[in-house]
């Protein structure tokens, strides 16, 4: 396992990064996904960060925490239920229109349930509509906005068991 000051350290190696970097945090207003979101702004020059979720109030206390952080940051939240596969077009067609590149996806949402299957409206099962179908929607639709060679970056990691490190 990776030490906290590894990760301190290469967390600190981002400043080294070109600015303006644009990040997509799919499940980023809670968990891991924003403790990654928090740390990326902390340690980037000028990030441009995409919020997707489904809490508007919980995001724009989020939007306010990370523009504290980094006054150069340019942070926005796109409302969408992702477990529909429509809504995760709606969102990178949105994010296209305005960004040339994404240089960071990262994908954390996710469902924990005991019951059976949970149909969406769209008649898929929500759990593996989350796990499986938006992630690779996401990895899709976004792949044609990425940084030219060497330069974007692709995350689909699912959330697991985390800890707060502060």
């Amino acid at each position: 396992m990776v030490s906290l000051s590894e990760v301190r350290a290469h967390n600190a190696s981002l400043k080294s990064l070109p600015a303006g970097l644009v990040a997509v945090f799919v499940g980023g207003t809670s968990g891991i996904g924003l403790f990654t979101a928090r740390e990326l702004v902390r340690n980037t020059t000028s990030p441009t960060i995409y919020l997707i979720g489904r809490n508007a109030t919980e995001a724009s206390k989020i939007i306010e925490e990370l523009r504290t952080i980094n006054t150069s940051s340019q942070v926005s939240f796109i409302q969408k239920d992702v477990s529909l596969l429509k809504n995760v077009d709606e969102a990178c067609r949105e994010i296209k229109t305005k960004e040339k590149q994404v240089n960071l996806l990262f994908m954390t949402c996710g469902y924990l349930t005991l019951k059976g299957r949970d149909e969406t409206a769209e008649g898929l099962d929500r759990k593996f509509a989350l796990h499986y179908y938006t992630r690779m929607r996401f990895t899709n639709g976004e792949e044609d906005a990425g940084g030219g060679e060497g330069e974007g970056g692709l995350a689909a990691y699912g959330g697991g068991v985390w800890e707060d490190l502060r």
